[in-house]
């Protein structure tokens, strides 16, 4: 079996490369805020970091921390602030499915048609959800980032008081549903926009520009859900 190659095989230079100082110009589009600098949106995502449960596993403290830094780099390429989102709301997900494999006992039992057979409660589970097997008590669970969201609301897993911090969740839900005359809860209304979110920054028509108080707000989101399932 070939061993992966992990050596960096240098490239004859073009001349068209950027220079550590041309890399660390801030973009434009942050310099129309007057005032703001790259430390204030530190700022913000360091008060939001120091919330964090320490009980939160070390897989998904590391998966948030990459949305921190994509939201700092937004400062010099803006675009990074829709990466830092999506990262966040990938973050979600992930932190459900470690809760999720926390909280189910195993082995479980798992059945697609006349089908049937065992399997240990791990993230190889997933793979089997996908392919249509269904655990024999949670029929309706599919694996998926909304019937993670919708186990954790219907096992107070993920409490009824959890902050909607992400408004841009809002809006999309009002912008969708604009005569529904009774809204639902914070809670309902994150199950059901932000599987839909990320899935649309994911499968991009066009290009989506959102702002830094997206990033730092999608980040927060993130955190506050994070320290819910894993309270200090």
């Amino acid at each position: 079996m070939d061993a992966y190659d992990v050596t960096f095989t240098i490239c004859d230079r073009t001349g068209k490369e950027k220079c550590i100082a041309q890399l660390s110009q801030p973009d434009e589009r942050n310099l129309i805020y007057e005032g703001l600098s790259v430390e204030d949106i530190q700022a913000w995502l360091i008060r939001i970091n120091e919330t964090l449960s320490h009980s939160v596993p070390k897989d998904v403290r590391e998966h948030l921390k990459v949305s921190e830094n994509l939201a700092i780099y937004g400062w010099f390429q803006w675009n990074f602030y829709t990466v830092s989102l999506v990262w966040s709301l990938t973050s979600i997900e992930m932190a459900l499915r470690h809760k999720f494999l926390q909280v189910t006992k195993g082995p479980v039992t798992l059945k697609k048609k006349r089908e049937q057979k065992e399997a240990g409660i791990d993230f190889r589970l997933f793979e089997e959800l996908w392919k249509g097997w269904r655990i024999s008590n949670l029929r309706d669970f599919n694996g998926s980032f909304k019937s993670l969201l919708r186990w954790s609301k219907n096992l107070s897993v993920l409490p009824p008081d959890t902050p909607l911090v992400l408004q841009e969740l809002k809006h999309s839900y009002n912008n969708r549903f604009p005569n529904q005359i009774k809204k639902p809860e914070p809670l309902g209304i994150m199950i059901e926009e932000i599987p839909r979110l990320r899935n649309e920054l994911i499968h991009m028509r066009h290009s989506l520009i959102f702002l830094q108080t997206s990033a730092i707000n999608g980040y927060k989101q993130a955190v506050e859900i994070v320290n819910r399932l894993w309270p200090k």
